[in-house]
């Protein structure tokens, strides 16, 4: 009787196939495709409203700055953290100044996209772009005094 119930207890055994198991690693995979794929859209978002919001501090360092000394100051981030400005860290930022009466500033953000901030064409520039270059449809000081390098 005991051994009857031993065998009985034995052939009950349940676990999971290696078909199963591969079919859940396999589901688990195209979950994890689908969320990576998400994350990084979300992070190259961010670089790019991080370097806009750097072009929007920096045009208010100027700004003040150009209130205490009746000039803008060209060094760019360099000179601005001085006076108070903090670069975020990963973005590169460069300014060109035209005689006092305005600047043009770039970002890069680190997925390689620029962004231009002009402040006689009205500020934040709506358009990308990929290359150190003005937009083409830059005026006021980006088609004047574009920045040269980006530090």
């Amino acid at each position: 009787m005991i051994t009857s119930r031993r065998r009985e207890l034995s052939s009950d055994e349940s676990g999971f196939t290696l078909v199963e198991v591969l079919v859940v690693v396999v589901i688990i995979g195209i979950l994890a495709s689908i969320a990576i794929a998400a994350f990084l859209k979300t992070r190259e978002n961010a670089y790019a409203g991080q370097a806009k919001s750097d072009l929007r501090n920096l045009a208010s360092a100027e700004e003040f700055y150009l209130g205490d000394h009746d000039q803008y100051i060209s060094g760019g981030a360099a000179e601005l953290a001085a006076e108070g400005f903090r670069q975020t860290v990963g973005i590169k930022l460069g300014v060109g100044v035209v005689a006092n009466t305005g600047y043009c500033a770039a970002a890069l953000a680190p997925d390689g996209s620029y962004y231009w901030w002009d402040s006689e064409a009205g500020g934040l520039q709506s358009v990308a772009t990929p290359s150190l270059s003005p937009p083409a449809t830059a005026g006021g000081a980006c088609a004047a005094a574009p920045p040269t390098s980006l530090g």
